[in-house]
C-alpha cells in the first residue's frame, strides 16, 4: 500500500490529497495541519472580520468531516518538524509537544507562507498582527470584540449590562449607591435605537465622565446619547461614520435603505475639486435618517460633513429634511447644495422610486 503524507491542509495540499484518493482508492493518505482549519480560505478573512461572514467555520471550503469521509486521515495541530529522505520519515510534533515518526513512500510539502512582519517601531505593540492563517483572524477577532475592563466593579456587585460592560443608567449611575461609571467601562446609550450597547469612543467617554462628575457633587444631568461619529485618516483619504449602517439597522429590528452617490467636494469650475463618496442610510418605513458613512481625500472635509448628519441624527431628522439646513457655501469650499445635501436627494429619489 502506497503511504503518502501531505504536509499543509490549504489549497495545494487539500487539492492533492483529493485527486489522489479519486484516482487511487487503495493509497494511504495523511494530512498534516499545524493548526484545526484545513481547506479554509484565506481570501475570506476579511469579510469575516468585517462582519458579512457570521461565523469562522463558514470560511471552510470543506469542514474536517468531510474531508475524513474521502479516506484522508488529518492529523490536525500537529506540526512537521524535520524530514529524513534518507529513512523516508518525517517527524511530527503531537499537541502534547511529544513527536511521532511518520513513514512516507510519497511525500507532498504545501507549507504555504507567512505574513511578511516588517521591522518597523512598534510592530511588536499589541494590537499589531499578521493576518493569514485562521489563528491569526480568531486572535484578531478576539482582540476587536475584547469584554471592557470590569472585575473591579464586577467584584463589587457593579451589574454587568448584555455585552459585558456596566451597566448604567443615563446619569452614569450603577446599581450601587453612589458609584458611577463612564467611558470604555460602560454600556453607552445609542441615540438612534433608544437601546443602550458597547460603543467605546474618546469623545463619548469625556460627555459620560463630565456628566458623572456633575451627577456626583449634586447634579442630575442626564446622558444625551451616542451616534457613534467616528473619523480615520488612511493616507490621502479620510473615511468617516455616524449612526447605522445596514447590518445596525437590521440588529435593532430596523427596515434600512441605503443610498450610494458621488459628488465634489466643491465647485468642479475652481481648482482642486475632489470627489466624495456618500451613503446615506435612512429607514424605509419612515424616511428618518438612520446614518452615512463618507470617504474622500483628505482636504475635502469629510468629518465635518459628517458631523452635519450626526447633528440631523440628534435632532431626529427625516432624510429629506437635510435639504432645508442652512449651511455655508462659497465655490472653493462647497456647491449651493452642499454634498451632503445632494447625497440626500439622491436617497430620498431611490427611496420613492420603491414606494412607487
Amino acid at each position: 500500500m502506497l503511504h503518502f503524507v501531505i504536509v499543509g491542509g490549504s489549497d495545494g495540499g487539500i487539492s492533492a490529497a483529493l485527486r489522489a484518493r479519486e484516482l487511487d482508492r487503495s493509497c494511504a493518505l495523511s494530512l498534516v495541519l499545524a493548526d484545526r482549519f484545513p481547506n479554509f480560505s484565506i481570501c475570506g478573512i476579511p469579510y469575516f472580520l468585517s462582519g458579512e461572514v457570521a461565523q469562522a467555520n463558514e470560511l471552510a471550503h470543506r469542514q474536517a468531516a468531510d474531508i475524513e469521509a474521502q479516506g484522508i486521515r488529518l492529523l490536525l495541530e500537529h506540526r512537521a518538524v524535520r524530514i529524513d529522505p534518507d529513512a523516508r520519515l518525517v517527524d511530527v510534533q503531537r499537541p502534547d509537544g511529544g513527536l511521532t515518526p511518520l513513514p512516507y513512500d510519497r511525500l507532498l510539502l504545501g507549507t504555504g507562507a507567512v505574513s511578511i512582519q516588517p521591522r518597523l517601531p512598534g510592530a511588536d505593540l499589541p494590537g499589531v498582527f499578521p493576518l493569514r492563517w485562521m489563528g491569526d483572524t480568531l486572535k484578531l477577532a478576539a482582540f476587536l470584540d475584547a469584554r471592557p475592563e470590569t472585575t473591579l466593579g464586577a467584584a463589587a456587585g457593579v451589574a454587568i449590562g448584555r455585552s459585558g460592560a456596566f451597566k448604567v443608567s443615563r446619569r452614569m449611575e450603577t446599581n450601587l449607591p453612589d458609584v458611577y461609571a463612564a467611558g470604555d467601562c460602560v454600556e453607552t446609550w445609542h441615540r438612534v435605537t433608544g437601546t443602550h450597547t458597547y460603543l467605546p469612543l474618546g469623545t463619548t467617554s469625556h460627555k459620560q465622565g463630565r456628566i458623572a462628575g456633575e451627577n456626583a457633587v449634586g447634579g442630575a444631568r442626564e446622558f444625551q446619547g451616542s451616534v457613534g461619529t467616528q473619523s480615520v485618516r488612511l493616507f490621502d483619504l479620510v473615511a468617516a461614520r455616524t449612526g447605522l449602517h445596514d447590518a445596525d439597522a437590521r440588529a435593532a429590528g430596523l427596515a434600512p435603505l441605503s443610498v450610494d452617490s458621488e459628488h465634489w467636494d466643491h465647485k468642479v469650475y475652481y481648482p482642486g475639486a475632489k470627489r466624495m463618496l456618500i451613503r446615506v442610510t435612512g429607514e424605509v418605513s419612515t424616511g428618518r435618517l438612520l446614518g452615512a458613512q463618507i470617504i474622500g481625500a483628505y482636504g475635502t472635509e469629510v468629518s465635518k460633513r459628517v458631523d452635519i448628519v450626526a447633528a440631523a441624527l440628534h435632532q431626529d431628522m427625516r432624510v429629506d429634511d437635510l435639504n432645508d439646513l442652512d449651511l455655508s457655501y462659497t465655490p472653493p469650499l462647497s456647491s449651493p447644495w452642499d454634498p451632503v445635501q445632494m447625497a440626500a436627494q439622491a436617497w430620498v429619489q431611490r427611496w420613492r422610486e420603491i414606494e412607487a
